[in-house]
């Protein structure tokens, strides 16, 4: 894909908006996207086979919102709906439980100005079900913001700091290239696909800016002990779909393969190396990858750890210390920490069960313990085994 080099005029951007049972929630994105102060924008609501009332809920805007309505099928299978409905230069896929902030459109779309860019995103602040913020920015104060080319690292390394969906905004003419999302494997976690793939259509811009309210709530997508064994099956799964879409399209674009490894297991990809540790860990006698070793897995982590540029240095201790800790202590130490926290696994704040209670009280200040989740959850969010680092 060689990119344009002349500016581009400004853009037409598309808010596509996918929801599946919602229906609380879809009236704020869709009214945060018609709010916005930018001329030529759409929306578009993209329903994945909801049951509640999620289609009366778009119908009521009229032509106001270009609204598709499909079976079930996944994340992946409903961005892949929402981009062939778009008519827009610029693609926001904006999950249904979250809120655009006032002029984020118009910056993004300012951005998109510059030709070489195929990806622009800005971060998210943290906010409970009615709305209330939590005083988490996500990416944290501390990441290091992430501009230019990126190709060489995605290649090579495969992670760096991006926020969660809502707070990405992709050129039309990369989505060409990268889609459709392949939906069997990305029922969820779509949005980890394309923060693997984009990258190797263009530059990416960080806006020092606060695009989008991303909302915890008790329905958000998570997960307890009893499945963590599964989660963490399920992400070494998509590590390996997600490496094998990056050297197929790599390919299709005619970069050179050299540093990337053909095997996943051989990337330095610290959310990935973090998830195998945590497995072998948990239950040895099924983890997938053969021939992995705790010792082994937390040296090649901390080192990864130690190297990786877009990590800022108290992440990168921090991170080198867990490596440590669940590498190096005995199995019955070990496991417990395991099923409590990894830097880049669901146990997270948001999954916090004092949500529900908050939100039917009304309560409006905010809650200590849930910032103090939210904020740990806040660092998880920077590196993307998930979709996100």
């Amino acid at each position: 894909m060689t990119a344009p080099t002349e500016p581009r005029p400004s853009p037409r951007v598309s808010v596509c908006i996918v929801n599946h049972n919602y229906a609380e929630y879809l009236a704020d994105a869709i009214d945060s996207a018609l709010a916005q102060d930018y001329a030529d924008l759409e929306v578009v609501v993209v329903d994945d086979g909801s049951t509640d009332d999620s289609v009366a809920v778009a119908r009521r805007y009229g032509h106001r919102v270009r609204l598709v309505t499909k079976p079930n099928g996944g994340q992946g299978s409903a961005m892949n709906a929402a981009f062939t409905a778009a008519t827009g230069d610029v693609v926001l896929f904006l999950d249904a439980d979250d809120m655009l902030t006032d002029g984020i459109v118009a910056a993004v779309a300012s951005a998109f100005r510059d030709p070489s860019l195929a990806k622009v995103q800005f971060a998210l602040e943290a906010v409970d079900s009615d709305g209330t913020p939590l005083g988490v920015r996500i990416p944290g104060p501390h990441a290091i913001p992430v501009n230019g080319d990126l190709r060489h690292h995605v290649l090579r390394t495969r992670n760096y700091p991006w926020p969660p969906n809502s707070g990405n905004a992709f050129s039309a003419d990369a989505l060409a290239v990268v889609l459709p999302v392949p939906e069997d494997a990305y029922r969820i976690d779509a949005d980890c696909y394309l923060a693997e793939t984009v990258p190797l259509c263009g530059r990416i811009a960080t806006l020092d800016r606060v695009g989008a309210l991303y909302r915890w709530h008790g329905a958000n997508n998570f997960i307890g002990r009893d499945g963590l064994r599964e989660w963490l099956y399920r992400k070494m799964r998509l590590t390996a779909i997600g490496h094998a879409e990056v050297r197929r399209i790599a390919g299709t674009l005619g970069l050179p393969l050299d540093g990337c490894p053909t095997d996943p297991a051989r990337v330095p990809d610290i959310a990935h190396l973090g998830v195998r540790l945590a497995s072998v860990r948990l239950d040895a006698a099924r983890h997938p990858i053969r021939g992995d070793t705790p010792r082994a897995l937390a040296l090649r982590g901390i080192r990864a750890c130690l190297t990786h540029p877009y990590v800022p240095m108290v992440g990168r201790l921090e991170r080198a210390t867990w490596f440590a800790a669940i590498g190096f202590l005995p199995g019955p130490l070990a496991r417990p920490i395991v099923e409590t926290y990894i830097p880049d696994g669901p146990n997270r704040g948001r999954a916090n069960p004092r949500l529900g209670r908050r939100s039917r009280a009304r309560r409006r200040e905010p809650d200590p313990a849930l910032a103090r989740g939210a904020q740990r959850d806040r660092d998880r969010h920077d590196l993307g085994v998930t979709g996100r680092i």
